[in-house]
């Protein structure tokens, strides 16, 4: 569910735990998760990032 985009909230209202440290250890999202969210953020691993940049001439 919070691969999904779940708040982690209602996912802890939904296993009815009162405080969010008990639901923790569901936060753990998969390797292959952070990987595609890295690739898709990193300036490094996207070219379109800057790219509306423009190097002005000195004057």
């Amino acid at each position: 569910m919070l691969e999904g985009g779940a708040d982690i909230r209602y996912v802890a209202e939904m296993l009815v735990h009162d405080e969010l440290e008990t639901t923790a250890p569901y936060t753990r999202v998969s390797i292959a998760k952070i990987r595609a969210v890295h690739a898709a953020t990193h300036p490094a691993g996207n070219d379109t990032v800057g790219a509306d940049i423009r190097i002005l001439p000195a004057s």
